[in-house]
């Protein structure tokens, strides 16, 4: 049986990535939940995935096919919405293709099926088929569509008697095509398992315009949910455009529009699951940066990577126990657009050339701007203050102690301080402290206009929690001179933190500031 051209494009184009496990576990309890119901003949089935832009939501659809990829007698269809939107109607277009890639069958006798039931939905396009149709069928769609919806205007004026065959074929259009998917795909019995399944993925509604896909997902509900087809869907869409054509068709302007918008959307699917929740995105941002960039790791990551503590469990202590890439997570709404994570990535790995060592920096700027380019400008102009407040911050690691613990493979640093087990945890709590004094002493208002703007600028930025914490992890920087773990673990006695020489190191904070200005 020929396989679906855009199912082995999903397999091959977004393979399961590991570097995202809770989806991975997500995307497998999804996989199972189909199959249970295959196997307890429970279907039809629809699942909902609802998850913003950039979510990762095709990727989420490739690990669920990659589940079921080997399951015996059960067809994956994957349906790109927008690929036939700006041609076609969509779900004409969708019973075609689960047709053609789902059901074991001749050409023909598939064809004619599918034909028969285009002819009694897609009124819109018939005409573009209508001498090809009449050779399989024996009858020219576009005559049928003629008389069939001249029907329901002399119905209306209820001027004219109308003849029983075309009030038949005017009212029963929906009922004929249930009854041809039902000849073909066939009937499934409750507690018995489904003979011909097929799974459909359904991908890319929120690109199709708000309406149209609403109609989409009605549309199905209706088609393929009465007749116990052995059919499962699983509808990835984000919620918000399609919950705003939801409030605008029903008139929910309410303060609780977007709830009672997202609960309607929710009526139209038996389950669905919520990308929204938090997945960490460290290994995910490790394996970027190892796959492609050569450029150095800033320090504080480095150190914190070679001192390999498996005591530091983060869910117990997010404060204190936090290493660089537990911060990075789908919480975090400049790192939960997995697209731009990649794109931007690779965008400034390809162009950044004299300052390629400050590529972290980089990328979280150009992170920022596609994600929030009001927030970028206002870093710009805060530009000296950040860079003041992380040279400050690197200077104060001198403060800290820290001893060897030699184990039997290892050595491990300890870390005599209250700020943190971890440097990233001390580093940001050295950040917040050097911050509020800049804030006290360098941004103090008074009859200087522009001192005054930066400082109204910096207390916004320090209200919010998640934009310093962002502003901190850019500020992370390497530094050529700074010892590496072999070096701070080769002495015997405690001793401090190295005092990082801003002056030698004052060309690095100057190419630092000068791209939070002008990147």
């Amino acid at each position: 049986m020929e396989m679906d051209p855009d199912y082995e494009w999903l397999l091959s184009h977004h393979p399961q990535n590991k570097n995202l496990q809770p989806r991975c576990d997500l995307a497998e309890k999804v996989g199972r939940s189909l199959l249970d119901k295959i196997e307890t003949g429970a279907l039809p089935y629809t699942i909902g995935v609802f998850g913003g832009w950039g979510s990762g939501k095709t990727t989420f659809l490739a690990m669920v096919a990659k589940y079921l990829h080997d399951y015996p007698n059960c067809q994956v269809v994957y349906f790109n919405s927008w690929k036939y939107a700006g041609f076609m109607e969509i779900v004409p277009s969708l019973i075609y293709k689960i047709l053609h890639f789902g059901v074991k069958t001749s050409d023909r006798r598939r064809d004619e099926a599918a034909m028969r039931v285009l002819l009694s939905l897609g009124k819109n396009y018939s005409d573009l088929f209508g001498q090809w149709a009449k050779k399989w069928v024996g009858v020219d769609p576009v005559d049928l569509f003629n008389q069939a919806y001249k029907a329901g205007t002399i119905v209306a004026d209820g001027s004219k008697i109308v003849r029983p065959e075309l009030m038949e074929a005017y009212y029963g259009q929906v009922d004929k095509a249930q009854d041809c998917l039902v000849e073909v795909l066939g009937r499934v019995t409750t507690g018995k398992k489904a003979e011909g399944p097929i799974i459909v993925l359904i991908d890319e509604l929120d690109r199709c315009d708000p309406d149209e896909a609403f109609e989409v997902i009605k549309q199905m509900r209706v088609l393929f949910a009465m007749r116990r087809l052995p059919l499962a869907f699983v509808v990835c869409a984000n919620p918000e455009p399609i919950g705003l054509a939801i409030k605008h068709r029903y008139g929910l302007e309410s303060a609780t529009g977007d709830y009672e918008a997202r609960r309607i959307l929710e009526k139209f699917v038996d389950a669905y699951e919520d990308l929204a929740d938090p997945v960490p995105l460290g290994d995910l941002t490790r394996a970027i940066w190892k796959k492609n960039s050569t450029a150095p790791m800033p320090w504080v990551i480095a150190i914190d990577a070679a001192n390999v503590d498996e005591d530091l469990v983060f869910n117990d202590d997010t404060v204190h126990n936090a290493n660089t890439f537990d911060a990075i997570t789908t919480a975090v709404p400049y790192f939960s657009n997995l697209r731009v994570l990649h794109k931007s990535f690779n965008y400034v790995n390809e162009r950044a050339t004299w300052n390629r060592h400050l590529l972290w920096t980089i990328w979280h700027l150009e992170i920022l701007n596609q994600i929030d380019p009001s927030f970028r400008q206002r870093i710009g102009l805060l530009a000296t203050d950040i860079t003041a407040v992380a040279a400050r911050t690197y200077d104060k690691f001198a403060e800290t102690r820290y001893v060897i613990e030699k184990g039997p493979a290892v050595k491990r640093m300890r870390f005599q301080t209250d700020k943190g087990r971890t440097l990233f945890a001390i580093y940001r709590s050295f950040f917040w402290v050097c911050a509020k004094s800049h804030l006290f002493y360098e941004l103090k208002e008074g009859e200087d206009m522009q001192i005054n703007e930066r400082s109204k600028i910096f207390k916004q930025l320090m209200a919010d929690y998640r934009k310093i914490n962002f502003i901190i992890s850019l500020s992370l920087l390497p530094f050529e001179k700074a010892p590496a773990f072999s070096d701070l673990t080769s002495v015997g006695a405690a001793t401090n933190l190295p005092q990082l020489d801003t002056k030698v190191q004052g060309e690095l904070f100057s190419q630092f500031g000068w791209l939070l200005a002008n990147y």
